[in-house]
């Protein structure tokens, strides 16, 4: 399964952030709006969770697309096999039945050049 772990604050400030700036007059806005007061205390990992869901339900999706595709894959294998197959015996049925009228032609043409004392 799928899970997102938010890294620690240490690793991302080492990482992205070389100087932080922040405004006092609206670090004073958002402490008084109760908005933001109730996004900032009501967090407690939802983007997260949410993210994770919506990861979850792509990943569902792109199992059942590529099992579609492997499907209708080996369908097309499979008649791409036959049509092989029966074009091969098709292929040799035709040989086997042109070289028969071949060696019956020949025999005929052979029993014709038989005097008929001989017979």
């Amino acid at each position: 399964d799928f899970a997102l772990n938010p890294r620690p604050l240490h690793v991302l400030n080492d990482e992205w952030y070389k100087t932080l700036h922040v405004r006092p007059d609206r670090v004073a806005a958002l402490t008084n709006d109760t908005d933001v007061a109730f996004v900032l205390e009501c967090f407690d990992g939802d983007l997260y969770q949410g993210l994770e869901m919506v990861v979850s339900l792509f990943d569902d999706e792109v199992k059942h697309v590529m099992q579609l595709a492997i499907d209708e894959n080996k369908l097309l294998f499979s008649i791409y096999v036959c049509a092989l197959i029966l074009g091969f015996y098709f292929g040799t049925f035709r040989r086997a039945c042109h070289y028969a009228s071949m060696q019956a032609e020949k025999a005929r043409e052979f029993v014709g050049r038989i005097p008929i004392y001989a017979l």
